[in-house]
């Protein structure tokens, strides 16, 4: 199956915030804790 370059691009991006989301997420579990 094909993948546009769109979609390409967004999964990259994705990929990119992937850790970065998960860090706030942290961060928020320990402020709010």
């Amino acid at each position: 199956m094909r993948i546009g370059p769109v979609a390409a691009t967004k999964r990259k991006f994705l990929n990119i915030l992937k850790p970065f989301v998960g860090t706030v997420y942290d961060i928020n579990q320990a402020v709010f804790r």
